[in-house]
């Protein structure tokens, strides 16, 4: 058991194919994790990423270990 304490790091595998075929869902987990949020322009697309607040966020930011693989190389 963790007590309720979040982890300090995790590690994520991000698969090209996956990805896509999930719109993104293992690139959203990770931003997720580090505490982000997309910022999108009028059409809707994603141009980046900004980091919650840690007061909005309400919980640490959580390290993240990437593998990439496929379309991401």
């Amino acid at each position: 058991k963790n007590d309720g304490r979040y982890p300090e790091t995790v590690a994520v595998s991000v698969w090209g194919l996956d990805a896509i075929k999930t719109r993104g869902e293992s690139v959203a987990i990770v931003m997720a994790l580090v505490g982000a949020q997309p910022v999108k322009e009028g059409t809707g697309r994603i141009v980046r990423y900004d980091l919650i607040p840690l007061e909005e966020l309400a919980r640490p930011r959580i390290d993240v270990l990437a593998s990439l693989s496929g379309i991401f190389r």
